[in-house]
């Protein structure tokens, strides 16, 4: 049954990496949808919801839903940088209004790994390359009092969040990217993988 859905999902492609990397923009707009409405429901059970939240999850769900329509009509890459660069600018509005003082810095890592894994190495570092940017410049900003976010600025966000966080984005682009890059390489020479 599982296997049945998920064929209707990505349609056969005689290409194994179009292939893939269309089932990836699939599972990556299914997860985020199906957290997307996860939250509307905890906000919904605490008592939290507000209109606006549900307009915007609805919004949020109908452009994923669109993602994954143009990545099964074949436009897979243009699908991936389109997602990646979506969640960039959700991830980096988010942090902006926040600060580093929340965890939604961490989120920076999907961008990351869905264009290293769907796109390149080289996508994956660029995408490293702004989000650190993005961070660096928040921590900055906050320090200079140039804004205050919502949660307080401390000297840590600017001394270890930024410096921590930019080590780790490219550290995940590289491990990520590289192995992709591998497998793409292999199996576009037709090679299979074996075990030593």
């Amino acid at each position: 049954m599982i296997r049945a859905l998920w064929n209707r999902l990505v349609p056969a492609n005689p290409n194994a990496i179009i292939r893939g990397q269309t089932g990836l923009i699939v599972v990556t707009c299914l997860a985020l949808a199906g957290a997307t409405l996860l939250l509307i429901l905890t906000w919904l059970i605490s008592g939290d919801l507000q209109i606006e939240t549900v307009i915007a999850g609805l919004a949020f769900c109908f452009i994923l839903a669109v993602l994954v329509q143009m990545a099964r009509m074949g436009r897979v890459r243009c699908s991936a940088w389109l997602l990646t660069l979506f969640l960039e600018l959700l991830i980096g509005l988010d942090v902006l209004a926040y600060g580093l003082g929340e965890p939604g810095s961490a989120a920076f890592f999907l961008p990351i790994l869905l264009a290293a894994c769907g796109l390149s190495l080289w996508a994956g570092l660029g995408i490293a390359l702004l989000s650190s940017a993005i961070v660096w410049g928040t921590a900055w900003a906050a320090y200079a009092g140039w804004y205050g976010p919502e949660f307080p600025f401390q000297l840590s966000h600017l001394t270890f969040n930024a410096p921590m966080y930019t080590v780790i984005f490219f550290i995940a682009a590289v491990l990520v990217g590289w192995w992709s890059d591998n497998l793409v390489r292999q199996v576009s020479k037709g090679s299979t993988l074996r075990e030593n």
